[in-house]
């Protein structure tokens, strides 16, 4: 059985809901009674954006672990990435 996880997402839309912005918190439970290779219990923030130029281009932007929080998730001896930051640009072609 997987330890317990809760997570919080808050988020708006502003410049007419072109550009998204938001942030969210997750906390997981220990597993220290659930397996041989007991975990701490943590918490990590990210935050995200995302600006939709038009219909068909949208750039996102990700920050995962913002406080670059040490912690090893559940079933995995080793430590899990620390601060990531990754960016996407979505470009839909359409065919005639």
């Amino acid at each position: 059985m997987a330890p317990g996880r809760i997570s919080s997402t808050l988020g708006f839309r502003v410049f007419d809901q072109a550009l998204t912005l938001g942030a969210r918190y997750t906390f997981t439970d220990g597993s220290s009674h659930l397996v041989r290779t007991p975990s701490k219990d943590y918490g990590t923030t990210d935050m995200f954006a995302s600006y939709k130029f038009d219909d068909r281009v949208r750039g996102d932007f990700t920050v995962t672990n913002l406080f670059n929080r040490k912690y090893v998730q559940y079933l995995s001896s080793d430590p899990s990435p620390g601060l990531t930051v990754k960016f996407a640009l979505t470009v839909k072609f359409a065919a005639k």
